[in-house]
């Protein structure tokens, strides 16, 4: 007996009418002393609610909210009671009730028919069914951050299957950047455009998913799988455009990826180091112990950070000189040009990071806080890094997220464990072209005479030696002494390892 399930006026009926006797089955949430013709029972069965409805005379349901169906209140009418009830409940938008017992009795039984018939009519429906069109559609993304933008993308490109045109309209600033690179929709200034409105059969402004700000927005969509399905952004935005026509597809079909080119003769990597919210961001002396690293291991590659306005520069934190580096200071059209021919991309969870992934720049992404379920990257090449599960247990907002002490999630990451993820990328991105092998970053290694014990995280692998010369080969290889030719006992080795994530077979990078 609750609040919204009607039970104050529940018990102002039991004080009106003292000549009945009430039972109510349950747990009581109403904070009122009974009256002393209500009696409180414990829970019963299923089977033991029906036998009771069998032998009640009324029955009492006036909720607060409305109810789709109800089903007790349907088995209440069944089962002969006097209904007292209110208008909120579902059952009683049939035209049966409250006299025709025997009919929804019936209609009852023909249901399950009823229903398997419409899946099959909906199964077998022409899906190419002649639906007019939308028509000429505009498509506003006026709240969120850059890499919202990037996540509604490939929703426009299924809008505009069902529709004449698609035009999607973004700020001042952004309209050169994605005319060039997205070439599939019309691009218009949305500040502009907002004069021309009368041209468009329909308005569409995605607002902002997740959906907790943005409903205020002129044309503003409901995101129904907010808070309901656990899914990527990306999708979302296609099941919130689903609605519009019935022959649109809420199937995600893959990215609809820039062009991209990379520069094989002279390669570089892009390093975004910042955030739009800076509590989200590695480390930056992390960044500069990665950078140092990496130029060490491949003195050749070079390296270009992106530094917003408000983004931490790892060079405060350099121990040598990084001749090797160019910065990108400029605006999306600098970003856009250097992600063209990148290597590979690390970034945190950030707008910049979503760029790379438009580009399909295999990437190393870092997340803390918000976690990559709904956020993460979406190139075909990509791993990361969630420094959250095993450290942290907290469910963080907003105000966890501003007084946590220490960002274990981000903190507890390492730079070997960023570089074990490099490779691991490197590895599935470029496996057609010349390799190095290199030793897991992450590996620990404890040696005997007889045998040898390797760590990975939590996974352990045992080498026992056969004899002194497997065991010197064994040792060898651990140690990233690689020789031109290997024995066939040494390939197999190797094989096993690489197997295991000991290796890794990374591009030639000298």
């Amino acid at each position: 007996m609750s609040y919204l399930k009607g039970g104050e006026a529940f018990l102002d009926y039991a004080i009106e009418n003292p000549q009945f006797t009430f039972q109510v089955y349950g747990k009581n949430e109403i904070r009122r002393e009974l009256p002393s013709n209500v009696f409180l029972n414990d829970y019963i069965s299923n089977e033991e609610v029906l036998k009771i409805l069998g032998q009640s005379k009324y029955f009492f349901c006036k909720p607060l909210a409305k109810e789709a169906s109800g089903r007790l209140v349907a088995e209440a009418f069944l089962s002969g009671c006097e209904m007292i009830t209110n208008d909120r409940v579902g059952t009683w938008s049939f035209d049966f009730y409250p006299n025709d017992k025997e009919r929804a009795k019936q209609e009852m039984k023909e249901t399950p028919q009823l229903f398997w018939d419409n899946v099959n009519r909906i199964l077998n429906q022409n899906e190419t069914e002649n639906v007019p069109d939308l028509g000429h559609v505009l498509v506003y993304k006026s709240y969120g951050g850059l890499g919202d933008i990037f996540f509604c993308l490939p929703s426009l490109v299924n809008l505009k299957e069902v529709s004449t045109s698609v035009s999607f309209a973004v700020h001042p600033r952004l309209v050169s950047f994605f005319t060039k690179y997205f070439k599939e929709i019309n691009i218009v200034d949305e500040e502009k455009i907002k004069e021309r409105e009368a041209e468009f059969d329909i308005i569409i402004e995605l607002g902002n998913y997740p959906a907790f700000r943005g409903y205020d927005l002129p044309h503003a969509i409901r995101y129904s799988t907010h808070k309901k399905v656990k899914q990527h952004a990306i999708q979302h935005h296609i099941d919130g455009l689903a609605k519009f026509h019935k022959n649109y597809s809420n199937q995600y079909k893959g990215y609809p990826y820039f062009e991209r080119n990379t520069d094989f003769e002279n390669p570089y990597y892009v390093v975004h180091p910042g955030a739009g919210f800076l509590l989200k961001i590695w480390p930056t002396e992390n960044y500069a112990k990665l950078i140092e690293e990496l130029h060490d291991l491949f003195p050749k590659l070079k390296c270009k950070i992106i530094l917003g306005k408000e983004d931490p520069n790892p060079a405060d934190f350099f121990t040598k000189e990084m001749n090797h580096i160019e910065y990108i200071t400029g605006g999306l059209e600098d970003i856009g040009k250097a992600m063209e021919r990148a290597f590979f991309h690390i970034g945190n969870d950030a707008g910049i990071t979503h760029v790379a992934g438009a580009f399909n720049v295999p990437t190393v992404g870092i997340y803390g806080p918000t976690g990559p379920g709904s956020w993460g990257s979406f190139a075909q090449f990509n791993e990361i890094i969630w420094g959250k599960k095993g450290n942290c247990d907290l469910r963080c907002n907003y105000d966890v997220i501003i007084n946590c002490p220490d960002r274990v999630c981000l903190s507890s990451t390492t730079v070997p464990k960023v570089l074990s993820a490099l490779y691991q990328l490197l590895q599935k991105a470029y496996e057609d072209i010349a390799f190095d092998l290199k030793v897991n970053p992450l590996l620990e290694i404890d040696f005997s005479e007889k045998d040898c014990l390797l760590k990975i995280n939590q996974n352990e692998l045992l080498i026992e030696y056969r004899d002194l010369s497997m065991k010197n080969s064994v040792e060898e290889i651990l140690k990233g002494n690689f020789k031109d030719d290997f024995s066939e006992e040494e390939e197999s080795l190797i094989h096993v390892f690489i197997e295991q994530q000991v290796l890794f077979c990374i591009p030639e990078l000298k």
